[in-house]
């Protein structure tokens, strides 16, 4: 018996990598990773990657080769990557409702899912999101998910999974007509359809008519998914520059959300404001956030910066954004943050700071080996408006 299990752990090891300082990923059959998992009491982590997916080489690159990274994931983890869009990736990635990468599924030793990680998240930003999955407290009940990966799915949902330029989308009716024929619409092969795909309105709203009852069996997944119903109904007021529409998102958000929802309300308010122009009341707001946030969450304060460098003409706005990207990087220093604090500062028409920032930006940029060929062409705009050409 001892021996049996010996070489089952190294046949699994094999592929892997056992570099102290970065995460052991194995490479085995489903249910062979599963059971390894049960048998040493892990949790199993699988990084859903594809091919194509830049975030996911990123992910790789600078966070799963990180030591801290990898020594709490080795000590807790049994972790595997599976490529999402060949062999029995497709049946999980069907199963687990997977629609973006990089994405990983964090499975308790029972084999039961309780964690999702979303994106791409550098080291520091990473630990706190493993942490969260390994915490009870923070994990997410999947009553509805069943141990079944080869479920009676729809051939029109299978061919929304069948790989990069071989998927195909169903027409809205396809979708409801199959809902229509369904007397248990919370059964996993429903909600998988309801999650993943449009049924209209018509089952729009019998999910937010029933968010507790599916939150029981699908956890985090429900939030996912009206979050995403009610930023499209954002985008929508947005399109239409509709401020009635947006109140009456902002109403939804009040009375669909539970997670999260002061979070959820500030965020709509700043994608609008900022998605119709309106930068006063968008500086009112981010001045709110700042206030609340500080500076803990700094990707998303370039990313709002950087649209007020794209689409506003307002000074005082311009000159309040390079403030807050001065404090940006001082606390980070990457070379995309020092690039939009000189591009704001050219804005602004502080050629002479705006200068220094962007040679700044181009050293940093050099050394970290990214293309810097905007920020030089930058350069050339802040020498000749400092000559006055």
């Amino acid at each position: 018996m001892k021996k049996g299990i010996i070489s089952f752990i190294i046949v699994l090891l094999s592929a892997g990598c056992l570099n102290a300082q970065s995460v052991n990923f194995i490479y085995g059959k489903w249910e062979d990773v599963k059971a390894r998992a049960k048998a040493e009491n892990k949790y199993l982590f699988v990084d859903c990657y594809t091919e194509w997916c830049g975030y996911c080489k990123m992910l790789d690159k600078n966070t799963f080769s990180n030591a801290k990274v990898a020594e709490i994931m080795n000590k807790n983890f049994v972790s595997v990557k599976i490529d999402m869009e060949n062999g029995y990736g497709i049946n999980l990635c069907m199963k687990y409702r997977v629609n973006g990468f990089p994405t990983a599924l964090v499975f308790n030793p029972e084999g039961q899912l309780v964690y999702r990680i979303m994106g791409y998240a550098d080291p520091v930003q990473y630990l706190e999101l493993i942490n969260k999955a390994l915490d009870p407290a923070t994990q997410s009940s999947c009553k509805g998910i069943t141990d079944k990966v080869d479920l009676d799915f729809p051939q029109f949902y299978r061919d929304v999974y069948a790989g990069s330029g071989k998927r195909k989308w169903p027409e809205k009716k396809t979708v409801t007509d199959f809902l229509d024929q369904q007397k248990d619409l919370l059964n996993e092969v429903s909600w998988s359809v309801i999650a993943v795909l449009s049924g209209g309105e018509k089952y729009t709203q019998y999910l937010l008519n029933n968010i507790d009852e599916y939150s029981k069996l699908y956890g985090s997944e429900v939030d996912e998914k009206v979050n995403a119903i009610l930023y499209q109904k954002l985008n929508d007021a947005i399109k239409n520059k509709d401020e009635n529409k947006f109140i009456a998102c902002l109403n939804d958000v009040s009375k669909y959300i539970s997670v999260n929802k002061e979070e959820t309300l500030q965020t709509f308010k700043l994608s609008y404001y900022s998605g119709v122009n309106d930068w006063k009341s968008f500086a009112q707001e981010f001045k709110v956030y700042i206030e609340k946030n500080g500076y803990k969450d700094v990707g998303t304060i370039n990313s709002y910066c950087w649209g007020i460098y794209e689409k506003c003409n307002d000074p005082k706005i311009i000159s309040q954004a390079a403030e807050w990207m001065k404090n940006v990087i001082e606390k980070d220093s990457q070379y995309a943050f020092v690039d939009t604090y000189a591009s704001l500062l050219y804005k602004s028409r502080n050629y002479s700071e705006a200068g220094k920032i962007a040679n700044l930006a181009i050293s940093t940029g050099k050394k970290a080996g990214e293309d810097v060929k905007t920020t030089e062409e930058l350069l050339v705009k802040i020498k000749r408006g400092a000559s006055g050409k």
